[in-house]
């Protein structure tokens, strides 16, 4: 799954450093975005966008790895979100350096960023938080319960992406590639920390 997901990533990745491909879309989509942004939504999104932040991230992953680890001695659960956390923003900023794309004009923004745009640093942060805590979640529940676990958290990863463009914070690929690379490195950690935990289950 990596594999795909991260060579998927690398064509999204070619095509916003060519400005070829897919990027061709995302002007229009920002177009239509802001010609149909309302009150209402502008206020929710500009709240609901925080969850991709990691000033409210980090003390999530914090509270949630002690927890882990004081109630149930679940230090690798623990570790997965920490690193998914941290080697997101490490890896977004990373990428970021190098690719150095330019984010929406500043007339459509509504909210204040900084830095270059691709890949979005909240999308990522979001989906590597929420992958994690939802792999972990899920594991030891029935199949109904852990379907469940996996739609919350692709609704809200998927709500934090969409605030980012809507507020004119990012173009849609640059959400599109912070969702891949987050998928991609969750599932590389997931190999390495619960696979030996469920391989040691099943014995």
């Amino acid at each position: 799954m990596a594999g795909g997901v991260g060579a998927l990533f690398a064509v999204i990745t070619w095509n916003v450093v060519a400005g070829v491909g897919v990027v061709g879309f995302d002007g229009d989509v920002e177009r239509a975005v802001v010609e149909r942004r309302v009150g209402w939504a502008t206020v929710t999104l500009k709240i609901l966008t925080w969850l991709g932040s990691s000033l409210v991230l980090w003390p999530v992953v914090a509270v949630a790895a002690l927890f882990l680890i004081w109630k149930g001695r679940r230090r690798r659960e623990a570790l997965l979100l920490v690193l998914a956390l941290g080697g997101s923003i490490a890896m977004s900023e990373l990428v970021k350096a190098i690719v150095d794309r330019p984010r929406p004009a500043a007339s459509l923004r509504l909210v204040a960023v900084t830095g270059s745009a691709y890949p979005s640093g909240h999308a990522m942060d979001a989906a590597a938080v929420f992958a994690a805590s939802a792999l972990i979640l899920a594991a030891g529940h029935p199949g109904g319960a852990r379907a469940w676990t996996f739609v919350v958290a692709a609704s809200v990863t998927l709500v934090v992406g969409w605030s980012r463009i809507y507020l004119g914070a990012h173009w849609l690929t640059d959400v599109v590639g912070g969702y891949l690379l987050a998928t991609c490195w969750v599932a590389v950690l997931a190999v390495v920390l619960l696979r030996p935990r469920a391989a040691r289950a099943r014995t």
